[in-house]
């Protein structure tokens, strides 16, 4: 005669990625996209200022004008 078979039953793991941790995670994606964003943005202004500034400053270099 051969020994009983034994069958043990687990339930499923849930799944370990809830609502909140879906919506923290997004918001969390989102503010790192914005923050890049706004870095990116400063970043540009300041070359633009620059470029500027010296645009300016070169121009005025020439020779004294006749007319003030």
């Amino acid at each position: 005669m051969q020994p009983p078979v034994i069958v043990k039953l687990v339930e499923p793991k849930r799944d370990p990625t809830g609502i909140s941790d879906v919506i923290i995670g997004a918001i969390g994606l989102t503010g790192a996209i914005l923050l890049l964003a706004v870095l990116l943005g400063a970043m540009i202004a300041v070359v633009m200022f620059w470029l500027r500034a010296r645009r300016l400053r070169s121009s005025t270099d020439g020779p004294p004008s006749l007319h003030p």
